[in-house]
């Protein structure tokens, strides 16, 4: 090896490991100067969280997680909790990935080349459907909108006519009485004539 890829007294064997193990100390560094070790609550809950969220890549990450898996481990109050167990073959490159550091760099670039690919199409996915429940929110709401607009137009518009209506027979009815009592006056005349 002509230059030794080394972080936290672990050995890598190309500089693409190197460059993830750096990133690894990098966040053990962040994490370590952020949360009291002594607190078992804190340390499970981020414990959990590193694990779910596959946050390290190498041992160096690895080896911070074994640390925080004994102190929990140790304290009183989460001895009896059930602490997931760390497969270290997760943290460690496998052995076909150790390859001369041409061939890596070719693999994990195209590695990397199809998880970009793969991170865009998901992107590209995760966008549609946003896009896609914006306008069917928007939709809904327009449509809801529409219905109530026209309930409240049934409403006005069935009354309106309900009572123009009722206003041109009542003032039909007040026509026909009005006719009505003038026949009956010009006939009680006649006969008054008639009579007389």
């Amino acid at each position: 090896m002509d230059k030794e890829y080394v972080v936290s007294g672990i050995v890598f064997s190309n500089e693409v490991e190197y460059k993830s193990a750096l990133r690894d100390e990098k966040n053990i560094e962040a994490i370590s100067a952020k949360i009291d070790l002594s607190d078992p609550d804190i340390v499970l809950k981020i414990f959990n969280a590193l694990i779910t969220k596959k946050t390290f890549k190498t041992a160096v990450g690895f080896s911070f997680l074994k640390q925080l898996r004994d102190i929990l481990i140790m304290n009183e109050q989460t001895a009896g909790l059930d602490i997931p167990v760390l497969d270290y073959r997760d943290y460690v490159a496998k052995d076909e990935e150790k390859k001369t550091a041409k061939e890596n760099n070719k693999d994990l670039f195209v590695t990397d080349s199809n998880r970009i690919r793969k991170n865009t199409k998901e992107s590209l996915n995760e966008q549609k459907i946003k896009d896609t429940n914006f306008i069917l929110k928007c939709t809904v709401v327009i449509m809801a909108i529409c219905i109530v607009v026209m309930f409240i137009f049934t409403l006005k518009s069935d009354t309106l006519t309900y009572n123009r209506a009722k206003d041109e027979v009542i003032d039909e009815y007040e026509e026909w009485n009005q006719e009505l009592t003038e026949r009956e006056k010009a006939i009680e005349m006649k006969e008054n004539e008639a009579d007389s």
